[in-house]
């Protein structure tokens, strides 16, 4: 999916550097709606401002940005990281009880684990 981000990204910047521009749009933009457009312009690593907004009007489609990677890989660790703990514990119970673990436990435990591979399938997907 980025690589075909980058595709259309790279085919649109060759486009656009052939065909001369003659025509003048004026815009105007809330300071909060600017604010939010200069900071998507930002992440998305174009060299201008108006390279971006051109090509968010006839591209569209969501950019991969820098930002969208580092929240996917917080939200990754996180939901691992809670889902570790439940096992911990589990593991915890099944050794206290010297080695016996319980029919209870080990469902508990296995329930947990299909949890963990099913967050990860969505955060994978996402």
């Amino acid at each position: 999916m980025e690589q075909d981000i980058k595709k259309k990204k790279r085919k649109y910047q060759q486009s656009s550097n052939i065909k001369k521009r003659n025509v003048r749009l004026t815009i105007r933009f809330t300071d909060a709606e600017y604010l939010e457009i200069e900071r998507a312009f930002k992440d998305a690593n174009f060299k201008r401002i108006s390279d971006y907004i051109r090509y968010k009007l006839l591209v569209g489609g969501e950019l991969s940005t820098t930002k969208n990677k580092q929240e996917f890989y917080e939200k990754l660790i996180f939901e691992i990281n809670k889902i570790g703990v439940n096992v911990n514990q589990i593991t915890k119970v099944i050794n206290q009880n010297r080695g016996y673990a319980g029919d209870s436990n080990i469902q508990l435990l296995d329930s947990y684990l299909e949890k963990l591979l099913v967050k990860l399938d969505v955060i994978l997907d996402s």
